[in-house]
C-alpha cells in the first residue's frame, strides 16, 4: 500500500468513526428526551399499585354508578368509602347499609377487605372513643390530679399550720 493509499484508507476509518460518534450522540440525546417525557409522564400519571380508601364525594358519583351498572346492583345508600386503585375508584361500601360494589374486571376482594375494616374502625371509633378536645385522656388525668392537690394543699397548710 503507497502512502497515498495509506492516508485515504486512514481518513476513511475517520470519518467513519465521526459518523459512528455522531449516531451514538444523537442515539444518546434521543434516549435522555424519551426518558424525561416519561418522567413527566410518569410524575404527572398515578401509581398503579397505590391504594387509596376514602369518603366518597360527589365528583365520585359517575364512577360510582358506573360500578353498580357493571355488577347489576344498587349503589350504597348514605355516606360511602369508596376505594381506589391506580387512582380509579374500583371499589365502594356503605357505612350505614354495608352494600357493597366493586368492579368486576378488577382484582378488588383484598380492596373490599380493606374497606370492611376501615368501616368497623371507624364505627369502632365513633361508639367507644369519641373524639377529644384539648389534652390527650392521660395527659388531663395528670394535670386534674396536680390541679388538684395543689388546691388541697393550701386547705391542708391552713388548717394544720405545718
Amino acid at each position: 500500500m503507497n502512502p497515498s493509499q495509506l492516508a485515504v484508507t486512514v481518513q476513511d476509518d475517520r470519518i467513519r468513526d465521526s459518523r459512528r460518534q455522531a449516531e451514538v450522540a444523537r442515539l444518546a440525546a434521543t434516549a435522555r428526551e424519551r426518558r424525561r417525557r416519561d418522567g413527566r409522564r410518569a410524575a404527572g400519571a398515578a401509581d398503579p399499585e397505590r391504594v387509596v380508601i376514602r369518603m366518597a364525594t360527589r365528583g365520585d358519583g359517575p364512577a360510582l354508578e358506573r360500578i353498580a351498572q357493571l355488577e347489576g346492583r344498587p349503589l350504597p345508600r348514605g355516606a360511602t368509602l369508596v376505594g381506589e386503585l391506580g387512582g380509579e375508584v374500583v371499589a365502594a361500601l356503605g357505612l350505614a347499609d354495608g352494600r357493597a360494589i366493586a368492579d368486576p374486571f378488577r382484582p378488588t376482594a383484598d380492596l373490599l377487605a380493606l374497606l370492611r375494616h376501615r368501616r368497623d374502625q371507624l364505627r369502632g371509633r365513633a361508639v367507644a372513643d369519641p373524639p377529644r378536645r384539648g389534652l390527650p385522656g392521660r395527659a388531663q388525668d395528670a394535670l386534674r390530679a396536680l390541679l388538684g392537690r395543689r388546691r388541697e394543699r393550701p386547705a391542708l397548710l391552713a388548717g394544720g399550720g405545718r
